[in-house]
């Protein structure tokens, strides 16, 4: 059993009828997803998870916030949303622009039950979509989709099922499990739920506003990305620089360039980013060794408006040091990110970045603030802080940022964070 395979069957226990209430072990498999995902260099070891090791250049410099009281959600409409026109997103600032201190404040998502376990996996880049799936005790998982206050549960058949992205019109896309470990990409779009043509194994990663999707397909324990060039056809593998090339796609832009790591085989550390540009053909990109000493490798998380967040990877044998990247498609050219000390989890076009900083916190980066550590439910400081809260998405002008977060009787909650 590989590294996703242990993370898919830990996951599972959450659907199972009699599962137990706490949330550690769902939570923690959420957040070591998306890591395993991206960073497969986990090993497991007598059916235990062995966590990346990572080794921070410097040390972490955080910005503590104050916490705010956490408004209470009132319990809102489940209401039908189609695939309609959202609100244009709003001019990104310029970066020299940026702010000089930034505030946030944690409000939990509306669910369809009280104190119901949810997750926030993906949004749209304005901020106002955010999806993900929401947990039923003794049945299967539903998605949901969050949209200005309201939100929608939808039943995907399978395990494991998650909306991973939408786009800032309505329309998702996500992943479940219908048959052991066998994966299908599935679409919500003009009020529908229906599943994406593909192989065995496909998963839906992302999808852009003209309706590219870019995935992954597992095959064999191997994973190869692909791409749906619409909702109405069938996934293609997309190209590789060699026969014996693997990778995985991360994100898709607006415009449906698709980003993505691979390697050169099956026994390779040596991760590399690559760029599919909407006529088909790619490039490989090029390591960041002027702003990341030693670079020897580089793993993308995320593109918008042709700036990819990616990590400088500086690894042996025995560690992997990560640092935080901008590149530019147009210019070609590497930013470093100077502070930067996260897990990634996504970024936008700015340089700003959401994931996880010192003592696995949900924190978010700006250039001109550095790291903002965010509120959550257990105030900062306890001493045994619970496990798995993320800040995974963050919108184009970096005012809101969805993730998951666990009070103190290990309830997890999809919350959103409003920063001004």
């Amino acid at each position: 059993m590989d590294d996703e395979q242990t993370v898919r069957a830990l996951l599972g226990l959450r659907d199972e009828e009699g599962a137990p209430p706490s949330v550690d072990l769902a939570a923690a498999m959420r957040m070591g997803r998306s890591r395993l995902r991206r960073r497969r260099t986990a090993q497991l070891s007598a059916g235990a998870v062995v966590a990346v090791a990572v080794v921070v250049a410097t040390p972490a410099t955080v910005q503590l916030v104050r916490e705010p009281a956490h408004p209470a959600v009132a319990p809102t409409t489940t209401l039908g949303l189609a695939a309609t026109s959202s609100p244009s997103p709003s001019p990104s600032p310029s970066p020299a622009a940026g702010p000089t201190s930034l505030a946030c404040v944690e409000s939990r998502l509306p669910v369809p039950q009280p104190n119901q376990e949810a997750l926030v996996i993906g949004a749209d880049p304005t901020g106002h979509y955010l999806v993900g799936r929401v947990y039923k005790s003794g049945h299967s998982s539903q998605v949901i989709i969050w949209h200005d206050g309201q939100f929608k549960t939808l039943t995907m058949s399978g395990s494991d099922p998650e909306l991973r992205d939408i786009t800032p019109n309505g329309v998702a896309v996500g992943t479940s499990f219908p048959s052991g470990l066998n994966s299908t990409g599935w679409i919500y779009q003009n009020g529908r739920l229906s599943k994406l043509k593909g192989p065995y194994g496909s998963q839906a990663v992302a999808i852009a506003d003209n309706l590219t999707i870019g995935g992954t397909e597992s095959k064999d324990g191997l994973e190869y990305p692909i791409v749906w060039h619409s909702p109405a056809s069938t996934a293609v593998r997309l190209p590789l620089p060699g026969p014996n090339w693997l990778g995985s796609v991360d994100d898709v832009d607006s415009d449906g360039t698709i980003v993505g790591t691979v390697r050169p085989s099956v026994t390779s550390d040596a991760n590399q980013g690559i760029v599919w540009h909407p006529d088909g053909s790619y490039q490989l990109l090029p390591l960041p060794t002027g702003v990341v000493a030693g670079a020897n490798g580089m793993e993308v998380h995320s593109i918008r408006d042709g700036a990819i967040v990616a990590a400088g990877t500086v690894s042996d044998s025995s560690s992997k040091t990560m640092t935080p990247v901008l590149y530019r498609l147009s210019t070609g050219e590497f930013t470093a990110l100077p502070g930067a000390d996260l897990f990634i989890e996504a970024g936008n076009a700015q340089g700003w970045v959401a994931g996880s900083g010192s003592y696995d916190m949900p924190a978010v980066y700006t250039p001109t603030t550095g790291i903002v550590r965010l509120p959550t439910l257990v105030p900062h400081g306890t001493s045994t802080p619970p496990l798995g809260i993320v800040a995974g998405t963050i919108s184009d002008d970096g005012l809101t940022i969805g993730g998951q977060d666990v009070d103190a009787h290990d309830v997890i909650h999809a919350v959103r964070w409003s920063c001004h």
